[in-house]
């Protein structure tokens, strides 16, 4: 099946590394982008694909489970469209600095975020503090903290103030202060984190030689989380992200599937009469034959009546064996 995907007729001459499946991101960015509009909080994060195959742009980022991988900037939604609005954007330290929040304030955006102590415009902050201290210094539109805990944390807000919060952990069973702007960060970034989580347990990703054709899974991943995160928002239902990938699996084969004959094998080849749960009951006939013809004896040219059938399917077949050849093999 893998030799039947195919991206792009284009050979590469520029130096765009994912030539080979940039039409399909640009696709499904701007399926996104239209298919949702965001609140008020955004943000931003990396995202990595494990991947251990030779890639020139493969990286390695101790802080992921995979480590080594194709990183993906991970936009909970495309800043342009939004600047201007009123939204609050909270980004890590690979974004942060005081020029770009500045020009987010001057565009009606706020943002919030950790941020590199030796970034340019940096306010020096030399004081030593002891665990669950901070140090602040401000301006007209930034704050800039830094926070003792297990080691010095930078943040730097443009809609923060130097208050402190309580956050409970483990149940309620240790109470701990901290910075506002800090408990909000915590809050708001761990989305991406949380995506990456879920769709590890039902990633469609498998070993392959071609790396973009594993990126390609990847993003139908995304895709069914998306899905699945519009789904919730829409019906207000609580379901699990597998329940939801099986009804998605269902509704798909029950919309585009097709009756294939195979060697006039079956009237009925509907691939949901492999996962649903079917029993055998009499036939109740409209005329006077008791009888239908068993479907998988026709299949194999066998002429073969029976009493029962299955009436989610609507044929006859024989109890034994072909009741279960009939819903256990595509092809009988």
């Amino acid at each position: 099946m893998l030799e039947m995907l195919h991206f792009s007729h284009d050979i590469r001459a520029t130096n765009d590394r994912i030539y080979k499946i940039r039409n399909i991101i640009d696709m499904l960015r701007k399926a996104f982008s239209e298919s949702f509009y965001p609140y008020q909080k955004l943000c931003i994060d990396e995202s990595l694909l494990l991947y251990k195959g030779r890639l020139s742009f493969k990286q390695y980022i101790p802080s992921k489970r995979s480590r080594f991988g194709i990183k993906s900037f991970i936009l909970k939604t495309l800043m342009k469209p939004y600047l201007g609005k009123g939204h609050t954007l909270f980004v890590d330290n690979w974004y942060s600095s005081p020029a770009l929040f500045n020009l987010l304030y001057n565009n009606y955006t706020n943002a919030c975020g950790t941020v590199r102590k030796r970034r340019k415009g940096m306010p020096k902050i030399h004081d030593r503090l002891r665990k669950g201290e901070a140090s602040f210094r401000s301006s007209k539109n930034l704050l800039v903290i830094k926070w003792t805990d297990k080691k010095d944390v930078y943040m730097l807000s443009t809609m923060h103030t130097s208050e402190f919060t309580t956050v409970s952990r483990h149940g309620g069973e240790k109470i701990t202060e901290k910075p506002l702007c800090v408990s909000n960060y915590n809050d708001s970034m761990g989305a991406v984190d949380k995506a990456d989580m879920v769709i590890s347990t039902v990633s469609s990703t498998r070993k392959s030689l071609k790396w973009y054709r594993k990126f390609f899974f990847h993003l139908l991943d995304i895709c069914v989380w998306n899905a699945y995160c519009l789904s919730k928002h829409k019906t207000q239902e609580a379901i699990s992200m597998a329940k939801f990938q099986l009804e998605l699996i269902r509704e798909i084969l029950e919309k585009y599937h097709k009756t294939t004959n195979y060697h006039q094998r079956t009237v009925n080849n509907n691939p949901l009469r492999l996962i649903e749960r079917h029993f055998p009951s009499l036939y109740v006939p409209a005329g006077k034959n008791r009888k239908r013809r068993c479907v998988v004896c026709s299949a194999n040219d066998k002429r073969r009546e029976s009493r029962y059938e299955c009436q989610n399917c609507n044929v006859g077949l024989c109890v034994d064996p072909c009741f279960k050849i009939y819903h256990t093999q595509l092809n009988y």
